[in-house]
């Protein structure tokens, strides 16, 4: 993104007709940046946290800002070591590859003057990893990163897992007699008690009770 100027000085008895002394290169340059979407089991207290068992997109993308096309075959670094730790890679976008355990390389398309790709890929939280944090970053190899403006897009992106944690307590009420009799009936009241110990609602959470076979 830096021009490259280059003068001649000509002899005091030469005049340079205009611009013909001096040149002027635009040396390519990217803008670098990368979102994250929780795309299934958001917590609905943040939608940026994302709950065990849930899924979240990645987008890096890449913006060429000169007037000189770049061409294919530059090459990016994600690093996913904060997330391989807590969730499973999904299926990766075209010019993505892993290296490792803990390293996407992008390999970009050309990128026109002006221009922007994308490439994207998933992952799934880990069942177990409540209460950790998901993080990772887009490692410059060509250009550099945006810095963030406000809420908007960096570099690295970080996304919390929740901890729900439950405690389920059941009581029965003895008041009253007891019918030993097989042929007779007697009423119980049961209570379930549930509460939460964790650090973000509970949705959609489900509670067996089995009951005995001789319940009616």
């Amino acid at each position: 993104g830096v021009p490259l100027r280059n003068a001649l000085t000509p002899p005091r008895d030469v005049t340079c007709p205009d611009g013909a002394c001096e040149t002027s290169s635009s040396t390519p340059d990217l803008e670098l940046w990368k979102t994250a979407v929780v795309t299934s089991k958001a917590d609905p207290a943040d939608p940026t946290r994302v709950l065990p068992g849930g899924t979240v997109a990645y987008t890096l993308s890449a913006h060429n800002p000169t007037d000189v096309d770049l061409p294919a075959g530059q090459t990016e670094t994600d690093d996913v070591s904060g997330l391989t730790a807590h969730a499973t890679l999904g299926t990766l976008g075209a010019g993505l590859s892993l290296d490792g355990s803990d390293r996407l390389t992008w390999t970009l398309p050309a990128v026109p003057a002006g221009a922007t790709v994308s490439v994207g890929y998933t992952v799934t939280v880990a069942d177990d990893a409540a209460g950790s944090t998901l993080t990772n970053t887009l490692v410059p190899g060509t250009g550099h990163c945006l810095p963030p403006a406000g809420d908007g897009p960096g570099c690295t992106t970080s996304n919390d897992v929740p901890r729900i944690d439950l405690g389920i307590v059941k009581s029965a009420s003895t008041e009253g007699p007891v019918d030993n009799d097989p042929g007779a009936s007697s009423e119980y009241a049961y209570t379930l008690t549930v509460a939460n110990h964790g650090d973000t609602d509970a949705t959609d959470a489900v509670v067996t009770d089995m009951l005995p076979e001789q319940l009616d």
